[in-house]
Parts: C-alpha cells; structure tokens; sequence
C-alpha cells in the first residue's frame, strides 16, 4: 500500500510539473501560483481503492489454491441454485437490450438460442 501511494504522489508530482511548464509560457504568474493552491491538496490525498474482504459466493469467482494442480482453477464450489435464487429480485426489468442486425450472424444466433432454448439448447434445423 505505501508502495502504491508513493508512485501516485510521484505522479501526481510528474504531471503538476508538466502541467506547469505547459503553462507557464501562456500565463501569469498569479493565474499559475492560483492554480499551484488549488491542485496542492492533491499532493496529500492517499491512495483510494475497493476493499472487499467478504465477497458473496456469485461474486467471488477468483481461484482458490494451487492453479497448477488437477482441479485447482475450480471456481465455484458446490451447488449455486441457493445463492442465485437470493440475488434475484421479484421486480419488472428496468433495462432492454436492442440487437439490431441482419439476423445471420454467430452472435445474433447464439442470442437468439441462448434466449429461447437456455444456454444448452438449440435450435432444430440449424
């Protein structure tokens, strides 16, 4: 983590001089020493990001153990009908998804059979 703060406080420090130089040709030195104060606070902000120490188990697809060994990319454990029946909610869609196109191409098709037959059908004659 001190890791990750160092290299932004070093970036942000790389492109506030960049950005100074670029502009320092083109305006005075009270519009640069104003926008100096306003982007300092940013020189001092850490490091922001996502902390997820317990993840649901459909959200949580990540690889567990050794992934060299027989089975050891296995994903999923057990059965999901449980955790995929309480993610689901008793609600109208909010959302339609439009595929427009010609009707002849591998992935209008695949949609289309994915959404009449399940993922596992298919269609007859085709």
């Amino acid at each position: 983590m001190d890791a990750v703060i160092l290299l932004s406080h070093r970036f942000y420090k790389v492109s506030l001089v960049l950005f100074f130089k670029y502009f320092y040709m083109e305006t005075t030195k009270v519009k640069l020493s104003a926008l100096f104060i306003a982007l300092l606070p940013l020189l001092a902000s850490p490091v922001i990001h996502a902390d997820t120490p317990s993840a649901p188990a459909l959200d949580n697809r990540a690889a567990q153990g050794d992934i060299t060994a027989a089975g050891g990319a296995r994903r999923l454990s057990g059965d999901q009908t449980a955790a995929l029946q309480a993610s689901l909610i008793n609600k109208p869609a909010k959302n339609i998804i439009l595929l427009i196109g010609d009707g002849m191409g591998d992935s209008e098709i695949t949609a289309a059979r994915n959404y009449a037959e399940g993922a596992g059908g298919f269609f007859k004659g085709i």
